[in-house]
């Protein structure tokens, strides 16, 4: 069976660039967990959202819509893959929030991802 998605995940913000994490290790029946991906999304501060404008049939008014956009796939860098149930990444950068997601992997498939937004914990530093 695929493994269970990484539970117990936490992590400590050790400065401004560094962050570790860790976990508790997965379990799948029969086939054992060989590995976890971590992924990372960089969300800049400074850039605006994307607009539209649209304007009304037979008025001059236009107006401007916000649109939110959903993430792509890639936007999701891999910054880690390899058995163990710890990891850190000291590639944060300044003006970013960061969004990261894991998930366990064996010979049969791969977890659901779990997810943590470090956006609450970085407005502290």
């Amino acid at each position: 069976s695929i493994p269970e998605s990484p539970k117990k995940f936490s992590y400590k913000l050790e400065s401004c660039k560094t962050v570790s994490f860790s976990w508790s290790k997965c379990k799948a029946r029969v086939f054992p967990v060989h590995s976890y991906r971590i992924q990372r999304r960089a969300i800049n501060l400074f850039e605006h959202a994307p607009t539209s404008t649209r304007s009304h049939p037979g008025t001059d008014l236009d107006m401007s819509l916000s649109m939110h956009v959903e993430p792509l796939p890639s936007d999701w860098k891999t910054v880690y893959v390899g058995g163990e149930n710890e990891f850190v990444d000291s590639l944060l950068e300044t003006g970013h929030n960061y969004l990261y997601r894991i998930q366990a992997w064996n010979s049969v498939g791969r977890s659901s991802w779990e997810m943590i937004d470090l956006s609450r914990q970085l407005k502290k530093q």
